[in-house]
């Protein structure tokens, strides 16, 4: 059946369907992990489904969805040093609650995704899911290209809105505004934990830790460092940078 198993201890199954070049523009995508709306970020329509249902999806090679709602999300800005992706969308689960998207799909649009890397767009697909959303959307543009133009071969099919596409709701984003994002404590907490392990002598743990932090060391470690404290922290404690 084609199909691909990857092996223990080589990823997470969000992270090697999207890194494998696997969720493309324009597909459909579905998991039985509630966050496969993380394949949004490649312009897919990617949800989350139950084991049966996708077993019976991988038997037949047919699922039932009912066509969800539209949620527009319009992004203004650029991101300002210590806000990261996980402060964006926190800000619009406080805005929406845990229900307010339930079975709508999250379009993210505007000036303000340019800004975003594809790591960064991940994180709000991923997260789509704690609003209960369907599916979190980006278009693709160039850095969607860019990022797949090493991982897909295939021609690129990426789908846009209608011109007159209508929406259930419509918010906006100001990515500038700091004091719209309130997700600093939470990484204070991860930075002093580092501090205080390496104090007690587990240089070992916390270099490892750091290290599989990657490209999305962002998550993690942001408003508690707005005066450059990150670079602080991964210079004394890694011994290589970050690639």
């Amino acid at each position: 059946h084609g199909i691909h198993v990857w092996e223990v201890g080589e990823g997470i199954g969000l992270q090697l369907m999207v890194e494998s070049g696997r969720c493309r523009p324009g597909g459909l995508v579905i998991g039985a992990d509630s966050h496969s709306t993380t394949f949004g970020a490649c312009n897919a329509f990617g949800t989350g489904i139950g084991s049966s249902d996708l077993a019976a999806a991988m038997i037949s090679g047919q699922v039932w969805l009912r066509v969800p709602e539209t949620m527009k999300v319009w992004l203004e800005g650029a991101l300002r040093p210590g806000v990261a992706a996980k402060d964006i969308i926190l800000s619009l689960v406080g805005q929406l609650g845990r229900e307010g998207a339930n079975y709508q799909s999250l379009e993210f649009l505007g000036p303000g995704v340019q800004s975003l890397s594809m790591d960064e767009r991940l994180v709000l697909s991923n997260m789509s899911v704690e609003m209960g959303a369907k599916a979190g959307i980006f278009l693709a543009d160039h850095a969607t290209r860019a990022y797949l133009s090493t991982r897909v071969v295939e021609p690129l099919m990426p789908v846009e809105p209608d011109q007159d596409a209508r929406y259930a709701r419509e918010i906006v984003i100001d990515l500038i505004d700091r004091g719209a994002f309130t997700g600093g404590a939470v990484e204070a907490v991860v930075v002093d934990e580092a501090d205080r392990m390496a104090d007690m002598g587990f240089l070992p743990q916390v270099d490892w830790i750091l290290r599989r932090l990657d490209a999305r060391k962002q998550t993690l470690l942001f408003s508690a460092t707005l005066d450059g404290d990150v670079d602080v922290i991964i210079n004394r404690y890694l011994r290589d940078p970050i690639r």
